[in-house]
């Protein structure tokens, strides 16, 4: 991520200063040279003298704008780095003038993915030669965003000239998707029915338990790297720790182009990722271990540690769909790990045969629960089993669809099939 802090930057040389007349300008200039030129034509003195004042003024408020806007240094600083969709940015911006005479007032315009997003008029005074502004801009959309470029323009005080220039300093900022506050129950039925002893082992050269070992990700807190096992397969790994208590939870991202038609445009993937990305923090805010699937493929493996969230989180900030995918894949592996796990699916709209994967997976155990953002299940009636279904349109708020299914709102799985 691009720094943003020190000392004021120096405006981008690799797009020079602009210097022109403005429309009022040309129009002047213009008109001085049509006066001076009728002026002698017709032997008319004064005429003469005010063509070469309006030419005078013109020259004159081109030398300003020049000298005024030749030696600016900009700085931009951004926080947070990290928001929320909804949430705000807070924006600073400092423009130092180096050229103590002269004091024009700056127009400032900051852009975001390339776009403007405000347009600022600093005055100067005096006896400081910076100003400051500071303005809020609020996240709209889930992504890698960039600040930037910044333009600086200077008028002179009869707007017949300017002097524009860019500065090309970027600054990269994550919005994370919008992350409802859930809250969750454990059912019985999702818990490690092993009590997470299963596969759990003692090594002569470690002196601390562990699970498993897996390979080292982006995130990962070094101090549970196994030196041993990182030597002997050639590639970093770390451990897998797990309390005897703790539950274990699988979020399912169905990523797949075909789950969100295009007719209903980008908000029904944009609250699939949403669920996801709530369902993963209130895991692990609740002590869970928690692991996000993809059908396109991806997986995190089992975590409970803020830092690997966080690239979780990032993770999702720049996922997007895919034309291939499977869904049954992403539940063979979330049914991999053993019975008593909790499965959570996100989804836009599942097909007939998408809905008859999820009713096999449920009838192997464990809590199946499925979030459509797109088109509503119908519902039936089946006592042989049910998947929770939590409807999460665009007009319901993801926590009081959660809270309405968890009081007894289930889709039986015959509904599935």
């Amino acid at each position: 991520m691009r720094a943003d802090r020190g000392r004021p930057r120096r405006l981008g040389t690799d797009r020079p200063t602009v210097l022109r007349l403005t429309r009022s300008g040309r129009l002047a200039g213009v008109a001085g040279v049509v006066t001076m030129g009728a002026g002698r034509a017709a032997g008319i003195s004064e005429l003469s003298i005010l063509g070469s004042c309006l030419l005078l003024l013109v020259a004159t408020s081109w030398l300003t704008a020049r000298i005024a806007g030749s030696d600016l240094a900009v700085r931009r600083t951004v926080r947070p780095h990290r928001i929320e969709v909804g949430e705000s940015f807070n924006v600073s911006i400092q423009v130092h003038n180096g050229r103590s005479i002269l004091r024009l007032p700056l127009l400032v315009c900051d852009r975001l993915d390339g776009r403007p997003t405000a347009s600022l008029t600093l005055p100067q005074r005096r006896p400081d030669p910076a100003v400051d502004a500071d303005y809020t801009q609020t996240a709209t959309r889930r992504g890698l965003t960039t600040f930037g470029p910044i333009s600086v323009s200077v008028l002179d005080p009869f707007a017949f000239a300017r002097c524009d220039t860019v500065v090309s300093d970027l600054v990269d900022v994550i919005v994370l998707p919008r992350i409802h506050r859930l809250s969750l129950q454990r059912s019985p039925a999702a818990a490690d029915p092993t009590g997470g002893l299963r596969h759990r082992r003692r090594l002569n050269t470690v002196s601390d338990e562990f699970d498993a070992l897996r390979e080292y990700a982006a995130g990962d807190d070094v101090r549970r790297v196994h030196w041993a096992s990182t030597a002997r397969m050639g590639r970093p790994m770390v451990r897998m720790h797990q309390q005897p208590s703790q539950h274990r939870t699988t979020v399912v991202l169905d990523d797949r182009a075909s789950a969100y038609p295009p007719l209903r445009g980008d908000d029904p993937f944009e609250r699939a990722v949403s669920a996801a990305a709530s369902a993963v923090v209130a895991c692990r805010e609740s002590g869970e271990l928690v692991r996000l699937l993809c059908a396109s493929g991806s997986d995190t493996g089992l975590f409970d540690d803020r830092q690997r969230l966080d690239s979780v989180l990032d993770q999702l900030a720049a996922a997007s769909t895919h034309a291939v995918g499977s869904l049954q894949g992403a539940l063979s592996t979330a049914a991999a790990g053993g019975g008593g796990e909790r499965v959570i699916v996100c989804s836009g709209r599942l097909h007939d045969e998408d809905l008859a994967v999820v009713a096999r997976s449920a009838s192997r155990g464990g809590e199946h629960v499925v979030v459509i953002t797109g088109t509503p299940l119908d519902d039936g009636v089946d006592a042989a089993g049910h998947v929770q279904h939590v409807d999460f349109s665009a007009d319901v708020s993801l926590d009081h669809a959660w809270r309405d299914a968890a009081r007894g709102t289930r889709t039986p799985t015959a509904a599935y099939r």
